[in-house]
């Protein structure tokens, strides 16, 4: 009863404390699109997308919790979260514009 107690308390008192994980998914290498290969295309592809999903869950567990935790965080926490959240934003933008950019390249150059 005691541990189903604890339990019953962390959940509602820590709800806030649950971190969003931060993607381990990872782009490898960024092919060259002037001299890439038609496979290193589609692999660095795959990476993409796989980066990009795991990335938009990231944000999207970010939104939710500063949604939250809104009232509960102290403006230092928010500033805090906000930033990282920016900062996840901002690096699938570049990663994809990277991307589009060799793809771009890698059509003119076939």
């Amino acid at each position: 009863m005691r541990t189903l107690t604890i339990l019953a308390i962390g959940l509602l008192a820590g709800a806030h404390a649950l971190a969003c994980d931060y993607p381990t998914e990872r782009v490898d290498r960024m092919p060259n699109g002037t001299t890439a290969t038609m496979d290193e295309m589609l692999e660095a592809q795959v990476q993409v997308r796989d980066y990009v999903a795991a990335m938009e869950a990231y944000i999207e567990c970010m939104d939710e919790d500063i949604d939250a935790n809104r009232e509960v965080y102290d403006e230092e926490r928010l500033r805090v979260m906000l930033q990282r959240r920016d900062a996840a934003v901002e690096q699938v933008r570049e990663t994809a514009e990277e991307f589009n950019t060799q793809v771009r390249l890698y059509n003119e150059a076939n």
